[in-house]
């Protein structure tokens, strides 16, 4: 990590090409002294991202509803390449490229997250999952770019809530402990069908879910067993995030060396590849 810089801006729909390279270009300006070279830029964001053709399909804790071309409204302005990726699987990303004491294959990764202002309150009750899904060393997207999206097994019909839980409810998880472990073991239940079923060997939890009064590794270890019909143990590895808050941030990083290296745009490819990483990454949340 050469540097960093955090900030709280307000997102919207309207003005949301314009912000993401506003924040590019204060990074830039603060981060990359002269003489450096930026590399790449990757920004991570809640929401269905294509991230092949450079889309941001809809974004609930963005606000956006329509489809933003990200490709040509903010990367085809940029003479560096731009990414951009859902946030869970920006986290995968940045486990492959960032974790060098293990060999990682199949794995899972569950980012929790809990935001109190009034838009996410009101809108999903602030508690958002998203799984980041490993599959041969490689992040997994979906056919349609969906791929670990999340709702619970447990809601009943069509709505904007990702728990059986009302909103008011999801709203006190933070005040109410009885709240929050009625959430997190609903989540529990569900990701423990989710890799007995993928037969993941490793999971990691990232997110504001560290923060709050739970011991959720715990809690899913007890539900992978409950899940799980056979004599012998599951042998499944489950930790939390490696990259800690900066998971996203460095995903995002890591999104970025991958294509520059897979596209062979990466300066003294052979030589360098093990000591060149992009210069910035904005983690816009």
């Amino acid at each position: 990590m050469l540097g960093e810089l955090r900030g709280e801006t307000k997102v919207e729909a309207a003005s949301f090409s314009e912000t993401v390279l506003d924040i590019i270009a204060l990074a830039r300006k603060k981060l990359c002294p002269k003489g450096s070279r930026l590399l790449g830029v990757g920004v991570g964001t809640g929401g269905l991202v294509d991230r092949k053709k450079g889309r941001l399909r809809y974004s609930v804790p963005l606000g956006i509803s329509e489809p933003i071309d990200f490709e040509r409204e903010v990367a085809s302005r940029l003479e560096v390449p731009c990414l951009i990726e859902n946030d869970a699987n920006c986290c995968a990303w940045g486990e492959l490229a960032f974790n060098k004491d293990e060999a990682l294959r199949d794995f899972l990764f569950a980012l929790v997250e809990y935001r109190k202002d009034p838009i996410s309150l009101g809108q999903y009750g602030g508690l958002g999952v998203g799984f980041g899904v490993s599959f041969g060393g490689k992040v997994y997207s979906g056919v349609h770019g969906n791929a670990g999206e999340f709702r619970s097994a447990f809601c009943e019909g069509p709505g904007s809530l990702q728990f059986s839980l009302r909103r008011e409810d999801l709203c006190r998880i933070d005040q109410d402990r009885a709240l929050l472990a009625a959430a997190a073991d609903e989540l529990a239940r569900n990701a423990a069908m989710l890799i007995n079923t993928m037969d993941f060997d490793r999971v990691y939890i990232g997110g504001d879910i560290e923060a709050l009064d739970i011991d959720f590794p715990a809690m899913l270890r007890r539900r992978l067993q409950d899940n799980w019909m056979y004599p012998f143990p599951k042998d499944v590895e489950i930790r939390y995030s490696s990259l800690g808050g900066k998971a996203v941030a460095y995903g995002a990083a890591g999104m970025v060396l991958h294509g520059l290296i897979s596209e062979r745009m990466l300066p003294g490819l052979a030589a360098e590849v093990e000591e060149v990483a992009p210069s910035w990454v904005s983690d816009v949340q």
